[in-house]
């Protein structure tokens, strides 16, 4: 376990320490399981935020699937980085519902007023295209605000009663402390929640963080200018 520990300390995020790293949860007895079946010990919700690339989700989906996990994955309908409507995004969304996994919407807080009546339209989109969504969402960069928004049939995916642990790899790194180091986790076998960005483990093995977001960089301005590509110059 300490190699474990120390991968995830040094920000080694890479495919083979991803696989090593959802592994030792296995070995301490842990079961990754859907929302819908959480219980208060040995449980993992895992979630993956898709901040950038529907792409990286996909393969993180696939390599989930590989270790039969089943985990959440939750994309903006807004992004200004991806755009969940071509057809490529749906074909990848429907290959990540075929591998079990659960799809919610990432939501970015900018007209609250307006988000239940977006969610629907994306919802009732996303169906006629034979993709059902899950009924759960998880906020985008709010702080500890992001406890107490609710929506109308949704489940926010902060407010699980049977969990009070909660680890996240935001910026690229464990920020709030390691799992593998906590005692709940280690000896209580306390059920937590887990969410990794397909963004920062889909790297090669050995780039550093402050390389991996010049490829983060480099991979928005490819979108952007795939975009572009389609319009006709007047």
């Amino acid at each position: 376990m300490l190699s474990e520990s120390k991968l995830i300390k040094t920000n080694q995020f890479n495919k083979k320490s991803y696989f090593k790293f959802l592994n030792s949860f296995k070995k301490l007895g842990y079961n990754f399981i859907s929302y819908k079946q959480i219980k208060k010990k040995n449980n993992i919700l895992l979630r993956h935020d898709v901040d950038f690339s529907v792409d990286l989700a996909k393969k993180i989906a696939i390599w989930d699937h590989k270790q039969g996990i089943k985990s959440h994955f939750f994309f903006q309908y807004d992004s200004p980085f991806y755009n969940l409507g071509t057809h490529k995004n749906i074909e990848n969304l429907k290959l990540i519902k075929k591998l079990k996994h659960s799809i919610g919407f990432h939501i970015t807080i900018k007209n609250f007023n307006t988000i239940r009546k977006d969610l629907l339209i994306f919802e009732k989109f996303l169906k006629v295209n034979g993709i059902k969504i899950d009924k759960i969402f998880s906020i985008h960069k709010i702080g500890s605000k992001k406890y107490n928004i609710k929506i109308p049939s949704y489940q926010n995916f902060f407010n699980f009663n049977s969990l009070g642990i909660y680890y996240s790899d935001s910026g690229g790194s464990f920020r709030f402390g390691n799992p593998l180091n906590n005692n709940e986790i280690i000896i209580n076998k306390s059920s937590f929640q887990l969410n990794l960005h397909p963004i920062w483990w889909t790297s090669g093995n050995k780039i550093k963080k402050r390389n991996k977001i010049k490829n983060i960089k480099k991979l928005t301005t490819k979108i952007f200018d795939d975009e572009l590509n389609t319009y006709r110059l007047l």
